[in-house]
């Protein structure tokens, strides 16, 4: 997995911070078996970061609902006493309605474009292999409008802070529901408006 940094670290894209109907770029590649083997081969995560931003190609009204999840990775120090690696980071997404879980390496634990930090704490080295199976058990199930709140909730389970984030995210079960009842709704009325 190469660094975003590496080259030059990309901000997060237009879909992000876009309007509806703009074009949808997304971050990241997607996930599949190889990079769940590259995770599972981490040597730890110590820190967790909760952000929100805008649900790509989403109303105005969808601002805050997008859920993204950035662990730090945890180097054991160098046998030379030289000191930890530079820090690394991923950043995990799942937009159900454009392209499924996606991660994304880089070097700075803060996504670029317009996102709302809610939260980070430390998670007391958390091992590779237990981030790795949390991703691959989400990968088998199907993807609905709450996944990427429930993506990132198991995420934080998956880190033993389930606690410290438990307010952030009965909001966000509360909002994301809300904002797929009124999108139902718009569907229905413009569904009954071509039927006359």
């Amino acid at each position: 997995m190469v660094r975003a940094c590496d080259a030059k670290l990309p901000d997060l894209p237009e879909c992000i911070r876009g309007r509806q109907g703009a074009a949808v770029t997304i971050p990241g590649g997607p996930i599949d078996s190889t990079i769940i083997s590259e995770i599972h081969n981490v040597w730890g995560f110590d820190m967790i970061y909760l952000y929100t931003a805008a649900i790509p190609g989403a109303s105005e009204a969808a601002k805050a609902l997008h859920q993204i999840v950035v662990v730090k990775m945890d180097t054991p120090d160098k046998e030379d006493g030289t000191g930890d690696e530079p820090d690394s980071f991923l950043e995990f997404h799942c937009f159900p309605d454009h392209g499924g879980f996606r991660i994304r390496k880089t070097c700075i634990e803060v996504p670029g474009g317009k996102f709302t930090l809610v939260k980070h704490e430390r998670c007391g080295g958390v091992y590779g292999y237990r981030i790795a199976d949390t991703v691959e058990d989400w990968l088998a199930k199907p993807i609905t409008f709450s996944t990427g709140v429930e993506f990132a909730e198991a995420l934080v389970k998956t880190c033993n802070l389930q606690e410290a984030f438990s307010d952030h995210f009965k909001e966000a079960y509360v909002e994301i529901n809300a904002w797929h009842d009124e999108v139902e709704k718009e569907k229905a009325a413009a569904r009954a408006a071509m039927a006359t």
